[in-house]
């Protein structure tokens, strides 16, 4: 466990996965609320960030749910990296705008797996 109490994700981690910018996909309270549910939790709308420290909270103490938050982010940002190559496939020219994304996204899913295999 870190000094902020997350088992995963500290935060520098918890910034870049709000970060477009950084993880190549912009994370809706909706991508966060479906992590939750899939560690057993249901919660209220709010804003994305109070929302993803909630779930890193209540991860904190569990390695399942760890595992489970970890695979659901990376399973997320595949399903995005795959939309993004098919918009590629789809339109010409539009590789030097999509394969940028394409590569954040394949970083910051690398670096969830390293994170993951810390355990």
């Amino acid at each position: 466990m870190n000094k902020e109490g997350y088992l995963f994700l500290g935060e520098e981690d918890f910034k870049k996965s709000l970060s477009l910018f950084f993880s190549g996909v912009y994370l809706t309270n909706y991508d966060i609320r479906k992590i939750g549910l899939k560690i057993g939790k249901e919660y209220p709308l709010k804003e994305r960030g109070l929302l993803l420290r909630i779930i890193l909270k209540d991860i904190s103490d569990s390695l399942e749910k760890r595992e489970i938050a970890i695979n659901s982010l990376i399973e997320l940002l595949e399903e995005r990296r795959n939309a993004y190559i098919g918009l590629r496939d789809s339109y010409r020219g539009s590789e030097d705008i999509l394969e940028p994304w394409c590569t954040k996204i394949d970083s910051y899913i690398l670096e969830l797996k390293k994170i993951g295999n810390k355990g």
